[in-house]
């Protein structure tokens, strides 16, 4: 998806969705995760909040046939990405960082980051918390060594 950063997002979001397709129909169903991931991220990049909600669906919908590690810990991330929930992202780290996963470790803490889920237009706004203490935070304290 090379095009996305050179202002051909529609064209690399498409992109993305054939590969994904073409996959799924091939019965290639092992990193599939990752490039809906991908298509997710963008789409929230983006401001594309159907794509989004698209993205999600279908790592549920893979989850639900696959049912690995893996396709669990993407649809953890994927809800932390797309409904801005602290809980799901923190806990698709802790799973990922346990598999040395360093690539989806480095998506997850974007996501924890609290500036992930500032609004460009009010930089001040607020950033969501889990229900008891901050994600932020809990990830810190949690990864000191």
């Amino acid at each position: 998806m090379p095009r996305y950063w050179t202002g051909r997002r529609a064209e690399a979001l498409e992109e993305g969705w054939h590969d994904a397709r073409q996959a799924r129909k091939n019965g290639q169903l092992a990193g599939v995760e990752r490039l809906l991931l991908r298509i997710l991220s963008l789409a929230a990049h983006s401001d594309q909040p159907y794509t989004v909600q698209q993205a999600l669906e279908e790592v549920e919908t893979l989850h639900e046939e696959a049912a690995t590690p893996m396709t669990h810990e993407a649809l953890l991330l994927a809800r932390g990405i797309a409904h801005h929930d602290a809980d799901s992202a923190l806990t698709a780290h802790r799973l990922i960082k346990l598999r040395g996963d360093v690539h989806l470790s480095v998506i997850c803490c974007l996501c924890l980051t609290p500036s992930a889920w500032e609004a460009p237009s009010a930089p001040q706004s607020p950033v969501p918390r889990s229900s008891a203490t901050s994600p932020y935070r809990d990830f810190a304290k949690a990864n000191r060594s």
